[in-house]
């Protein structure tokens, strides 16, 4: 499975089209036009601030695909993107499982406990705070899934919470240059 793959299963009929639009725009380098549909994920993925600063960008560098559809499945709400350094993520996770239907009174206690990292040193209990979150959810029938990106910047997670039969088909056939599943 490709990150396209995953894009176009999560996404409803009219965000593929538009997907697809925003992807034809990019191929055919129609630049201007792109950074317009797209500014805010533009800036979510290369901190770039204007139409200029990416048109000085796509002028020496292609803009990742993979990258593109994950930041494009964040903004649609599908999942989060945590970066590496982020102090306490208890904040933005709880935003999010609460927007998905999570019952948050089952993982209150885990919240509660300490602040999740996402640091790389000691500190760091993202890892293992995203694997106890899983093992509350197990009954849910659902899981989250982290995938790790190095591309734009030093790393960045992102996060998405995925039914269990389509975690188990994404990390049986995972196929991507960029992205690698953290967990």
């Amino acid at each position: 499975m490709t990150i396209k793959d995953l894009t176009y299963m999560l996404l409803t009929v009219e965000e593929e089209t538009e997907l697809q639009r925003d992807l034809e725009l990019l191929q055919n380098k129609e630049y201007s036009a792109f950074y317009t549909a797209n500014e805010r994920i533009i800036r979510n993925i290369l901190f770039l601030e204007n139409l200029d600063e990416f048109l000085d960008f796509v002028n020496e560098e292609v803009l990742d695909v993979e990258c593109f559809c994950f930041a494009y499945l964040c903004e649609k709400q599908y999942g989060i993107s945590l970066g590496i350094y982020e102090d306490d993520v208890r904040p933005t996770l709880t935003s999010f499982l609460n927007g998905k239907g999570i019952n948050l009174s089952e993982l209150q206690i885990l919240f509660d406990k300490e602040r999740i990292y996402t640091e790389c040193d000691d500190m760091d209990n993202f890892k293992a705070s995203i694997s106890a979150m899983n093992q509350i959810l197990n009954h849910t029938g659902e899981r989250l899934i982290v995938f790790e990106d190095s591309m734009y910047c030093d790393c960045e997670y992102s996060l998405f919470l995925v039914t269990e039969d389509l975690y188990t088909d994404i990390v049986e056939s995972w196929e991507s240059d960029n992205f690698d599943i953290y967990i």
